[in-house]
């Protein structure tokens, strides 16, 4: 029930340095400390009330915004995970390698700029 679907958006909140100088989004967005993030936090854009909502927990984080049907194209799968705080919530599930981390952030347009840190 209300399953992503090919066509719809995800957002994902991005940190300052996941976005290069040219606005662009670099595959730092897809990791942890340790290596790749195997399940990629992300919101579905058509449950959230605003891309600003989306961002209310990390207001200086910027947004970025990405396809489903980009992602499953991909071999990744998109889950939703809806939270108590969150119903928008989904999970991208799969990513094992540097070049899927280089071709999600390929994939993402940057929606809001992270606010630059001092």
């Amino acid at each position: 029930m209300d399953d992503p679907t090919d066509d719809d958006e995800l957002y994902r909140r991005l940190a300052p340095h996941h976005v290069r100088d040219d606005g662009t989004v670099n595959s730092s967005a897809f990791k942890r400390e340790k290596g790749y993030d195997p399940l990629i936090s992300v919101d579905l854009a058509r449950f959230t009330a605003s891309p600003q909502d989306a961002l209310r927990t990390r207001p200086t984080f910027g947004l970025g915004i990405l396809r489903v049907g980009d992602v499953r194209a991909m071999g990744l799968s998109v889950q939703r995970d809806p939270l108590p705080d969150n119903p928008a919530h989904c999970l991208i599930e799969g990513l094992a390698t540097r070049d899927q981390a280089r071709q999600l952030a390929a994939l993402t347009r940057v929606l809001v700029p992270p606010t630059p840190t001092a």
